[in-house]
This record gives C-alpha cells, structure tokens and sequence, in this order.
C-alpha cells in the first residue's frame, strides 16, 4: 500500500475507532502535489513543517520521533494522544501540504526514511535502559520504589528514558513518576544514571529526587 493510502486510511480509523496499536501509528498524506498556501501558512511551516498526528496512546517511539524529526527539518506533533479526539478540520490538507514540501527535499519515500532512522535511535536508547536496569542499585531501586503507595492511594508508574550527552558514547537515562512532594502527590525526577555505552556499564548516580511541576 503506497504511503497515501496509509496515512489516509489513519485519518479515518482515528475517527471510527479507538482499537489502536503502536503499530498501526500512520500518518494522513496522499500523492503529493503543490498546494497555494502563500496566504494562509507562515515562513516556519515552509521551513520546518509540522505532520499532525491523532489517536490512541502515545507509541514508545515518540520521544525518539520528536527528536529525529528536527534532524529531517520538519516537526513530528502529537495533537492528541486520546483516541476520542478527532482531528480538527484541516489536519488532512495541512499534512498533504507537509508531505508535498518533504517530498521535495528528500524523495518519496522521505518518512520511510525518517522512521528507520528513529528505529536505529530507539534501538540505541533502548539499550541504555536495559544496561541502566542491569545496575544492582537502580534494580534494587526499582523493585522497592515500584509499589501502591497505600497512604497517597498511588503507583509511581516509573517512566525510564534515554537522552543523549555532549559525549557521544555517554547516555543519561531518567527514572520518573509520580512521587509525594509537600504532601502531594505530583511528578518527580527520582534519579539520573550516566550510562557508559563502550563498557556497558553505569558509571554514576544522582540520587537527588526533585519535582518536575
């Protein structure tokens, strides 16, 4: 199915139905053709246009999404992630036009592109993660810290993620979730782990939790 199709196809199960899958994740664009939007789209949309995307919960690749897609000159934006939204009046006609601009600079198959090259960033950060997971403390860490916390009536629902450093073969990868802070419950950065991807290996820990609200 050519990639007009896909992102067609996307449009309208988002507003059908709400039996979504990371996989099935696709954006709204058809064969591109040249749209007049002197009058209606800024400079920033010519420069680094936007694809607008709808529906389901957030795919376990999107932070790596939203950070490729600054690298292929466009911005990948998640409008909703709840798959009761319907995307606004307009989303199909405006990801055309970004579709028809990339296509320019980059060829046909420009999002197939993209997505391989998120694919190799998650498969980089995914394993940041595990070896951060390896670590005795950060495990030992883990099992405790993730339980129903009976007096606040909560689950930490701890959120690990990759970023990557000024040195290349540096990771620092985050331990979030909600936490109890002046006697509330609300987000909070639990630790930091600076993962030395050569030798497999955590190097250091910051342990000082704060809130991230």
């Amino acid at each position: 199915m050519k990639l007009i199709q896909t992102f067609i196809s996307f449009i309208c199960l988002t507003v059908l139905s709400c039996n979504y899958s990371s996989k099935d994740k696709k954006l709204s664009t058809e064969k591109p053709k040249i749209i007049d939007t002197k009058s209606t789209v800024d400079s920033m949309e010519i420069l680094y246009p936007s694809l607008w995307v709808y529906g389901g919960p957030p795919d376990p690749k999107d932070h790596q999404r939203q950070i490729v897609d600054e690298w292929y000159h466009f911005r990948f934006k998640i409008k909703s992630s709840r798959c009761t939204d319907s995307p606004e009046e307009g989303t199909d006609k405006h990801n055309k036009f970004t579709d028809s601009i990339m296509t320019a600079r980059l060829g046909k198959d420009w999002y197939q592109k993209f997505e391989k090259t998120v694919d190799s960033l998650f498969a980089v950060d995914s394993m940041a993660v595990a070896i951060a997971l390896a670590d005795k403390f950060i495990l030992n860490f883990d099992t405790t810290t993730e339980r129903h916390n009976d007096k606040y009536d909560f689950y930490p629902n701890l959120r690990y993620t990759a970023h990557a450093t000024a040195d290349n073969n540096l990771k620092v990868v985050t331990v979030e979730g909600y936490g109890v802070v002046y006697n509330a419950v609300g987000s909070l950065n639990y630790l930091r782990a600076t993962v030395d991807m050569k030798r497999k290996k955590v190097i250091s820990i910051d342990k000082t939790a704060y809130s991230s609200w």
